[in-house]
């Protein structure tokens, strides 16, 4: 009974961590880096856990042949933890905007205190570096325990720092959950150095990765697959929120752009080929946005932006910083189409509401798109050159 009441919080994290993977292999796009790199995490603790719970129950009889097997359980239990951590500092770094793709080439120079620890792990069988149990198969620290202890500790301090660091790309309250999340292994790793017993680790990873799923559910409203723009649903509700807490001292400018000929895109090269189109298109644009301005995707290859500024020519200079980088693209890309867009803008007004405030900047965006003159062949970069030595000779 004293054993059942041990492991009885670690069973029904088990079974609930158990319900959350199979749900998300369900939901969740498993060809995404960040859903993978969460499930990666989800059976890596499940295994800890399982791992941990036998070590328990090994440790309470004290046979020839469990000595063996709790042996073999701690080296595999004290190779984990810098693999979790890892696994945990790259979910934030492309949690908060990186590239999942682009960390791939540093992963393994990263991972190279996490392998070593493996080395220690395994030397640790025979001559007790990390870990020891003796012959009533109790468990006792080596001399070099702190190893592990030190490489998990950076690696999850580096990813909440990260966090920390890039916390304006978050909205306020998922920053706040996330910070939460991201301490819980820490404080769990913590209390269970400090008090040398308990299952305090795993169970705490095992909580975090609960809620972060909530948080992963909750980002799939948010953010567009796509194109890692905010989707209409955020925007609207970033746009709501600031018609109610609306400062006389902050001013902000709204923004609609929408791809000019994207359906010759589409039309033209598959749609494959607009899909980066629409990638491409959004990168470009959040490379002219401040770190708090907004860039939602509404649907289709149309985008709305919701940008702090100084006013209107603040506006008018960052829709000619936008229409530059575009022309820059066009210019250096391989591409065999260029990537202009119609641009609709005008200044936040509290009294606006935001599907009024939307469909003035978004009939400006049409009437300057009618006002363009729009040649066949406009999406191709030759076209778009004799475009543009037609406007300068005007």
């Amino acid at each position: 009974m004293i054993l059942f009441y041990k492991l009885s919080s670690s069973l029904m994290l088990l079974f609930l961590l158990s319900i959350v993977i199979s749900i998300a292999n369900l939901r969740l796009d498993r060809h995404n880096r960040l859903n993978q790199l969460f499930l990666r995490t989800c059976y890596m603790v499940l295994a800890a856990l399982c791992m941990e719970m036998l070590a328990v129950i090994l440790s309470s009889r004290p046979r020839y042949c469990a000595n063996y097997i709790l042996r073999s359980l701690f080296v595999f239990l004290f190779s984990v933890p810098p693999f979790f951590a890892f696994y945990w500092m790259m979910f934030s770094r492309v949690l908060t905007g990186d590239d999942a793709a682009k960390l791939g080439f540093t992963r393994n120079i990263r991972l190279v205190p996490a392998f070593g620890n493996v080395l220690l792990s395994i030397l640790s069988f025979p001559f007790g570096l990390l870990f020891e149990i003796d012959r009533t198969n109790a468990f006792h620290s080596g001399p070099l325990w702190f190893v592990t202890a030190g490489i998990t500790l950076c690696y999850l301090v580096f990813g909440f720092a990260v966090l920390v660091h890039r916390r304006k790309r978050l909205r306020r309250d998922d920053f706040r959950i996330l910070a939460v999340v991201c301490l819980m292994p820490v404080l769990g790793g913590g209390v269970q150095l400090l008090l040398g017993c308990g299952l305090f680790l795993w169970d705490f990873a095992a909580s975090a990765l609960i809620v972060m799923y909530v948080c992963l559910q909750e980002r799939m409203i948010q953010i567009d697959g796509l194109t890692g723009a905010w989707t209409r649903f955020s925007f609207y509700r970033s746009l709501n929120h600031l018609t109610e807490s609306h400062r006389a001292d902050h001013q902000y400018g709204v923004l609609f752009l929408d791809i000019d000929d994207f359906k010759q895109i589409n039309d033209k090269y598959g749609h494959a080929e607009g899909d980066q189109a629409l990638k491409t298109f959004t990168s470009l644009v959040q490379s002219c946005l401040r770190e708090n301005d907004i860039i939602a995707r509404l649907g289709g290859d149309e985008f709305a932006i919701l940008a702090s500024v100084g006013g209107m020519e603040d506006l008018q200079k960052m829709i000619r910083r936008i229409h530059a980088t575009l022309e820059v693209h066009n210019r250096l890309s391989d591409s065999p189409y260029s990537l202009r867009c119609s641009i609709g803008a005008e200044l936040y007004e509290a009294a606006c509401s935001a599907d009024a405030i939307l469909e003035n900047v978004d009939k400006q965006m049409y009437e300057q798109k009618r006002a363009k003159k729009s040649p066949v062949s406009r999406t191709d970069k030759s076209g778009t050159r004799d475009h543009l030595k037609k406007e300068q000779e005007q």
